[in-house]
């Protein structure tokens, strides 16, 4: 009987006590953001046929008759265009041929449309083009050939990055 009575009294206890409640509000939100992207005018950079001389000199590209790349992205979003100078080399064709490797530093030139200097890691504004930010960036650069540089075909990949 006493047993009884115990299970009883814990079960009214329970039964008599008080429920709290608490509540936070909070809003939830998402922002959509178009991908970006970058596509390429043409896959090449090319600096023609130069003849060597035997005296150092520079070859230029003028960035507005190089290459462009289009950026595209979300409306109103600034990118950093990321690159760095290049090393071109005559490796394949002194394996195919013979003769001296060389190398060739290139250092890139890279403006807006508009002609503002574009350096690497800096932020930029995408400009409104109906429904998607856009803008173009215009490569060209220089390269400076040496007294005694060897011949050959030079050659190196260039990489653009964008990012947000």
């Amino acid at each position: 009987m006493k047993k009884i009575f115990i299970i009883i009294t814990i079960a009214a206890s329970v039964i008599n006590a008080q429920i709290e409640t608490r509540n936070v509000s909070l809003s939830a939100s998402a922002i959509m953001v178009t991908p970006i992207s970058i596509s390429v005018s043409s896959s090449e950079l090319n600096f023609g046929e130069i003849i060597l001389t035997g005296a150092s000199f520079n070859q230029s590209i003028d960035p507005f008759s190089g290459i462009t790349f289009t950026v595209n992205g979300n409306v109103g979003r600034n990118f950093i265009p990321t690159f760095s100078n290049l090393v071109l080399t005559n490796n394949a064709w002194v394996i195919s041929n013979g003769g001296t490797l060389g190398n060739i530093t290139f250092i890139p030139n890279v403006k807006l449309e508009d002609g503002t200097i574009v350096t690497s890691g800096n932020l930029y504004p995408l400009q409104t083009s109906g429904l998607i930010g856009t803008r173009n960036l215009k490569l060209g650069g220089i390269i400076s050939i040496l007294a005694s540089q060897p011949h050959g075909d030079y050659t190196g990949v260039f990489t653009m990055t964008v990012s947000y």
